[in-house]
């Protein structure tokens, strides 16, 4: 780090701005009469406009992801995780590293159940009113992201703390305060809801504003902490310990490659967009958004009695899935849209072009059980062939995706695979066009049993949370549809 962009050496000093911050809520119990329905809009607006701000920090997150994370809250899918190299956007920013996308599409989830609960605040009429009428609660909102976003640019980012910072550890710390704050705010809810002396709830509002800038300074304390170390509350909160400062490099000869065959980024977008219907990658997550509108809008619903509100958590959830879906794709598209395989002599290199490093190596002769996937839709599209194969031995070993490429006999005959080269398995428009027709039947069945109320409302909603079991029939009968 250079010395321009070292932090003070009093890093206390950058806690100020969130201090002040952090006070006019107090300022806004003791003084101007807040209560706790305020209370609870303002901090739980504050956490759900800093969740683009935890995305963006974990976006320029230099160091790798740990590879143990079983523990975490935030646990994305292996895809990406691995990749090595970044981009530069602008020399005012740092740069920006792929492999941080799964983290940032995790951070849907929180987004999500913040959305419903902000409604769910927004519901109360006393809260709306608070938020609309009381310009010191725009303003206590305003400086408690602006306190952030200080932080952020002062010490993350000139301070260069992005530089010993891993992507699962902002992502972590970020979900671990989220959880914490909500449950403050929901003893908040419960402790107040009963009608008590204006004293004594001032002193319960003072002390829940008390518990939230502990828990911000707790925070402070654990990302600014050089040794890592922290214990009890502070560790909790400080998330996982940051990853290592760099993966081993792959082996690469230093010599001009012998041959490159680059992969069909075209190809490689529409799998990543079929990835997103499919049963076994994109609609498992559907059930899960069911079930978490079930529970939002459930919740909702009893407290508030407001439709407008129920209405406001189901477009909150639907925007969380549809914002979650599209990074995966976005994911898949950046672990394999860019590669270029290499031949050095013996050896097999996968290099990102667009990041400009190599991705990974193996010797040639280490590559076995060579598999052509002939029931990618895509390879059909635009005639492609993908291949799978299997690379190293030992510790080493490892199933790998080469593709997907316009000429497979030139995949085959330069990296020497052991296979031969047969024409791919055809697609049968007649059979696909039944498996749709069968799939688009159960949706409207769905559709118009719960528009109608033609059954039980309980039954509609486990009909809807089964939408991707009951669409296995159809997957079955579309790769019918693929024939050797």
């Amino acid at each position: 780090m250079s010395a321009r962009l070292r932090p003070p050496r009093n890093a206390s000093v950058g806690f100020v701005p969130i201090l002040l911050a952090n006070l006019v809520p107090l300022v806004g119990v003791a003084r101007l009469g807040w209560d706790a329905d305020t209370l609870v809009t303002t901090y739980t607006l504050e956490l759900f406009l800093a969740v683009p701000v935890t995305a963006l920090k974990t976006l320029f997150a230099q160091r790798p992801p740990r590879s143990d994370r079983d523990s975490n809250f935030i646990s994305p899918s292996r895809e990406l995780t691995r990749k090595r190299g970044s981009v530069v956007l602008s020399r005012w920013l740092p740069p920006v590293y792929p492999r941080t996308v799964p983290f940032i599409a995790s951070l849907a989830v929180p987004m999500a159940w913040l959305a419903a609960f902000l409604v769910l605040a927004l519901s109360e009429a006393n809260a709306l009113t608070a938020v609309f009428s009381r310009p010191t609660v725009v303003v206590s909102v305003l400086g408690l992201l602006v306190s952030q976003a200080i932080d952020t640019w002062r010490d993350y980012i000139r301070g260069g703390r992005y530089q010993e910072t891993s992507p699962d550890t902002v992502a972590e710390r970020a979900a671990r305060q989220t959880l914490f704050v909500v449950s403050l705010l929901l003893v908040l809810e419960a402790v107040t809801r009963e009608s008590r002396p204006a004293a004594i709830t001032t002193v319960v509002l003072a002390v829940f504003v008390g518990g939230k800038l502990l828990t911000e300074w707790a925070s402070y304390r654990a990302s600014h902490s050089d040794a890592g170390d922290t214990t009890g509350f502070t560790g909790w909160l400080a998330g996982p310990k940051r990853g290592p400062e760099s993966t081993d490099d792959p082996d690469v000869p230093t010599a001009e490659p012998d041959a490159r065959i680059q992969t069909d980024s075209t190809a490689v977008a529409a799998t990543a967009a079929f990835r997103t219907v499919d049963p076994k990658h994109g609609l498992f997550y559907f059930s899960v958004g069911v079930l978490f509108w079930l529970l939002s809008a459930g919740a909702t619903a009893n407290v508030t009695d407001s439709s407008l509100a129920v209405v406001g958590v189901t477009l909150a959830v639907v925007a969380g899935w549809v914002a979650f879906q599209l990074t995966k794709a976005l994911a898949f598209y950046l672990e394999y849209g860019t590669l270029e395989y290499r031949r050095y002599g013996a050896r097999l290199v996968a290099y990102d072009t667009r990041v400009g490093e190599p991705q990974w190596s193996a010797p040639v002769d280490s590559i076995r059980n060579v598999t052509f996937l002939d029931t990618r839709f895509a390879d059909h599209l635009f005639d492609t062939r993908t291949v799978r194969v299997t690379t190293g031995v030992g510790d080493d070993e490892t199933e790998r995706i080469l593709g997907p490429v316009v000429d497979a006999d030139s995949l085959v005959e330069t990296f020497d695979l052991p296979v031969a080269v047969t024409d791919p398995a055809s697609f049968s428009p007649r059979t696909g066009a039944i498996a749709l027709l069968l799939a688009g039947a159960i949706c409207v069945t769905l559709v118009v049993l719960t528009a109608g109320s033609l059954v039980p409302s309980a039954v509609t909603l486990i009909l809807w949370f089964l939408l991707p079991a009951l669409l296995l029939a159809p997957w079955s009968v579309w790769r019918l549809a693929y024939s050797n």
